[in-house]
């Protein structure tokens, strides 16, 4: 058994919060009275609810004793009479009090349990970021290292007359078979339209894909993942209607470099 994973799962804290079965209550005792570490855990989360659970609970209110001796007041019948209500009235506070104790502890269990639910959404959440975080750190890295490598070539890509200013750059590494592109300057395209980059091999165009202008953004030197084409001796980028074409337009060319 994982130790770790189970005292993660959350059955200490349902069993705290008596939420648990029989049986799974006898497996908790089991496994703690086996485990110092489940013992523990099972120890301070149990003391923390109950700590809880006092800071949280709510006293019978002040003008119930109050209410009931003006009752008694207002009847203004001999000693007696008095003895004879004083049984049932007493039982009447005392279930007074009973449900008002079972109210509080139901009250207290369900702010515990919504806590608790809370709290592990915010562990969930961390947890997504964390992993979000890693792998954008390995995917620089990979990056990071590809860029300084003394193997990858980086073609300067140069803009065309439809864009003078226009510049990118193709990171591109025959040994690990990786291609990125950096897009330095290149204008926003028109409504319905999309850069297109392609390899040219031996005079032949081929599609390495359309560029995703939204994530492309110039100020974060972002690299955007290309397929490798294998004798590839450069690369142009046209703008074609959104969707792509099967050809280049070559009317259309905007950016372009030789290896």
């Amino acid at each position: 058994m994982n130790l770790n994973e189970y005292i993660r799962s959350g059955i200490l804290e349902e069993y705290c919060l008596g939420l648990t079965s029989e049986e799974e209550n006898r497996e908790v005792e089991a496994i703690a009275a086996k485990h110092p570490e489940v013992r523990e855990s099972l120890r301070k989360l149990c003391d923390g609810i109950e700590s809880y659970a006092q800071v949280h609970a709510v006293p019978p209110p002040e003008r119930l004793k109050q209410n009931v001796i003006d009752g008694l007041e207002k009847e203004k019948k001999p000693a007696a009479s008095i003895r004879s209500l004083l049984l049932p009235i007493a039982a009447a506070v005392a279930i007074l009090v009973l449900s008002g104790m079972s109210f509080m502890f139901y009250q207290n269990q369900e702010i515990a349990r919504k806590d608790l639910a809370a709290l592990t959404q915010q562990v969930k959440k961390l947890q997504s970021n964390y992993a979000a975080l890693n792998n954008s750190h390995e995917s620089l890295q990979t990056k990071y290292g590809l860029l300084k490598d003394v193997r990858t070539h980086h073609v300067q890509m140069q803009g065309s007359h439809h864009a003078p200013k226009a510049q990118c750059v193709m990171y591109w590494n025959p040994e690990h078979k990786d291609a990125y592109l950096n897009i330095v300057n290149l204008p926003s395209p028109p409504q319905g339209h999309a850069y297109q980059v392609w390899a040219d091999v031996n005079g032949h165009h081929h599609n390495m894909g359309l560029i995703n202008m939204a994530a492309a953004d110039p100020d974060s030197s972002f690299l955007h993942p290309l397929p490798y084409i294998e004798d590839s001796r450069g690369f142009v980028i046209t703008l074609e209607k959104q969707g792509g074409s099967p050809h280049p337009t070559v009317e259309k060319l905007f950016v372009k470099g030789e290896l």
